[in-house]
């Protein structure tokens, strides 16, 4: 059991820093997030009113270098936002005539904040947020789906009846997991009145305290709007790996508690056996045998104790982990690294709680042993 519970541990503490590895593409930089709302009954030009005056609010804010909206922030747990598409010279998958694509609703600095990169084209402007939405930004990941081979800038698809043109194009970030591959996004402009939004404001200082200074701000300026959550971008992006972190930590707790039960088990029957073969061991001292000889020959028996359930532990935690393989980021069932590490942090503990009561036999006391007998 402390095998099978201690490689599936390692195996989440594995997946874990694999995770904390991953670039998600945007949120490098020092970022505060806020996810905001307001009353269903506030005119969507009041609402829109409010946005922007929360925007340039914050904007002066000492330490914030850039300060954007977005309808729906990547990685987060509510579900994404959509649109059904049509490009034209691109065939949609079998049995649909449309294209089911990724989007959110952005306004012009959120793409500096969020630290996206736009690598070809441009952001967008003031003018493209005034033509619901005939312009738009897309990912790497769209431009290689839809028009491989050739420029993204300037092309065209449909959303509806409205036809929107690429005028920019930024780099592939996570939008759904950590673990997905490139997802096709669109960076469509913002509506008048659409909510709940996203505030992200990159910062040059603490952006813990910042997010706490914005929702301050929010409600200092708008304060009919409401706060739902507020915290750094960089621990938006990990809460994607609390399962993980949580499974790992429990699966960790219980292997050390059945590792702990399992060496004072290994302590009991050596030390027992010591004292059963006290005359054995008293004999092959007065026969000239050397302490480290009984002592190797204690620790031999103790450890064959070990062997067995460890090679039966080590088939039953790989059936275990292939199961649970799904869960996993980052790596197989079959990790080398933990594959090697686990079983030697068992033998390691299991020769120790064998060789303690062990050692004591090389000190027993000749003629007490004897006598005893």
């Amino acid at each position: 059991m402390s095998m099978v519970l201690l490689l599936v541990a390692g195996l989440f503490m594995r997946s874990l820093d694999a995770a904390r590895k991953v670039d998600a593409g945007f949120g490098a930089a020092p970022a505060a997030m806020v996810w905001f709302g307001g009353p269903g009954n506030v005119a969507p030009d009041a609402m829109e009113a409010n946005r922007d005056r929360l925007v340039r609010a914050v904007g002066q804010l000492p330490s914030v270098v850039s300060v954007g909206l977005i309808s729906n922030l990547h990685l987060n747990w509510l579900g994404n936002q959509s649109s059904e598409i049509t490009v034209p010279g691109v065939e949609p998958p079998p049995g649909r005539s449309t294209f089911d694509v990724d989007r959110a609703a952005i306004d012009t600095g959120f793409v500096p904040a969020a630290g996206l990169r736009v690598v070809a084209g441009r952001n967008l402007v003031l003018t493209d947020t005034d033509t619901i939405w005939r312009a738009a930004l897309v990912n790497e990941a769209f431009a290689a789906r839809f028009f491989p081979g050739r420029p993204t800038v300037g092309q065209r698809f449909w959303s509806g009846a409205r036809q929107v043109e690429i005028v920019g194009v930024v780099n592939t970030a996570k939008i759904r997991s950590l673990g997905e591959e490139p997802r096709p996004f669109i960076y469509a402009p913002i509506e008048k009145g659409s909510g709940p939004n996203f505030l992200v404001a990159r910062t040059t200082a603490d952006p813990e305290r910042l997010a706490a200074d914005i929702v301050r701000k929010i409600r200092e300026v708008t304060p009919e709007m409401f706060v739902m959550q507020s915290r750094s971008l960089a621990a938006h992006i990990g809460a994607m790996s609390y399962p993980l972190r949580m499974g790992a930590a429990a699966l960790l707790a219980f292997a050390l508690v059945a590792l702990l039960m399992a060496s004072i088990g290994l302590y009991g029957a050596v030390s027992y056996a010591v004292s059963q073969r006290s005359r054995e061991v008293g004999i092959r001292l007065s026969l000239g045998a050397a302490p480290s000889t009984v002592v190797r020959l204690l620790l031999v028996g103790g450890l064959r104790l070990v062997a067995g359930g460890a090679v039966v532990g080590l088939v039953l935690a790989l059936v275990v982990g292939k199961l649970l393989e799904g869960l996993l980021f980052g790596i197989k069932a079959f990790d080398p690294v933990t594959l090697v590490m686990v079983p030697a942090i068992l033998i390691g503990v299991a020769v120790l709680a064998a060789y303690l009561p062990a050692r004591r036999a090389g000190k027993i006391d000749l003629f007490k042993a004897l006598k005893a007998e």
